[in-house]
């Protein structure tokens, strides 16, 4: 009986584990995502910046 008990509660650790780990890496992929769009953004503003100083100095020129 006592064996029964423990094999139960190793299956719902590893039923907790495994719902946590889901969640953990759902939330980091999405925070991934989330820091890789701001940093695309923050490269397209910066392009456009030395698209527009590039086009600036052609100007003067």
């Amino acid at each position: 009986m006592e064996a029964v008990l423990t094999e139960k509660k190793k299956m719902m650790n590893s039923a907790v584990d495994h719902l946590l780990l889901l969640h953990r890496t759902f939330r980091s992929n999405r925070h991934r995502e989330k820091m890789s769009k701001v940093v695309k953004a923050k490269q397209k503003k910066q392009m456009q910046i030395s698209k527009h100083s590039q086009h600036k100095k052609l100007e003067t020129e």
